[in-house]
């Protein structure tokens, strides 16, 4: 299971691979385009379904660093750290803040 808790009988055959209290706090719907997650993608933990998964960059924009699966829900293309130093920017040319694209 995710957090190590070896799996009953019960919790294998619902084939997540999280046991109940995981799977209780794990996310249903999908960080970025609110479908539903098919069951056997909640164990992957990354609150994303696997299209939005499979599109989003998997590195950060800035630093080229790998992208925690925990950092892609926010569809940024951003690390914490760049994410963090940047957020309070703006624009070079017209002085708006910088938003998600």
């Amino acid at each position: 299971g995710h957090c190590g808790k070896e799996l009953g009988p019960l919790e294998i055959q619902h084939g997540t691979g999280l046991c109940n209290k995981c799977y209780d706090g794990c996310e249903k719907d999908c960080m970025i385009c609110q479908n539903k997650i098919m069951v056997v993608q909640l164990g992957f933990q990354s609150g994303l379904c696997n299209k939005c998964y499979d599109r989003c960059q998997k590195t950060c924009k800035v630093c080229t660093a790998s992208l925690a699966k925990e950092q892609l829900r926010w569809d940024t293309g951003l690390c914490d750290h760049c994410y963090n130093e940047n957020k309070h920017k703006s624009c070079e040319m017209c002085q708006n803040p910088l938003q998600k694209q």
